[in-house]
């Protein structure tokens, strides 16, 4: 299952860690024992490293410049920024959307079988039910928001484009290019 934090710095790492420290441990009761990085300073700073310690949490660093080490987050990386690519182009979306686009391919990868899982979906693996796929638009897809400002006899939809679904509530995130 596969997990993604938006940054706009790289010292937002820190907080962004320990985020999913803490939903880790709420939600699925799993405490973090290794931590594997490369040498990039936003994982060594002093505030991480005595966090690090505090909780227990081995951390375990590559050798500096060596990819291969970090295999299989690497190619995660590389086919997720593929993905994205794919869909800003294919919808026509602009190129500072790319944050949504990488959501919702997360969000799609996570609801897609895999050999590693003998077919299951790491959705169903960490809730033990099947995902419903059914009724997902395209990324980018027109859609029609319900909208009362234009008063009693003025339009009750603006057209916008779906993003993907909302972390936080049942709703969908819409892109309004006028707003």
């Amino acid at each position: 299952f596969t997990t993604v934090y938006l940054m706009r710095h790289k010292s937002d790492t820190f907080e962004s860690y320990r985020a999913y420290e803490a939903w880790l441990e709420r939600h699925e009761n799993i405490h973090i024992k290794f931590l594997n990085t490369d040498r990039g300073g936003e994982y060594l700073s002093d505030d991480f490293v005595t966090h690090l310690d505090s909780r227990g949490v081995e951390l375990k660093l590559s050798v500096h410049d060596t990819h291969e080490h970090a295999g299989v987050s690497e190619r995660l990386n590389h086919t997720l920024m593929e993905k994205v690519r794919a869909m800003l182009i294919a919808s026509g979306m602009p190129r500072f959307l790319w944050g949504e686009a990488l959501m919702h391919a997360v969000w799609l990868k996570n609801r897609t079988s895999t050999k590693a899982l003998n077919g299951r979906t790491p959705y169903e693996a960490l809730t033990g039910t099947p995902p419903d796929m059914s009724g997902v638009p395209v990324w980018g897809a027109q859609v029609w928001v319900h909208d009362t400002s234009s008063g009693k006899i003025g339009e009750r939809a603006v057209a916008a484009r779906w993003l993907g679904f909302d972390g936080q509530s049942k709703g969908h995130r819409v892109y309004w290019p006028e707003k």
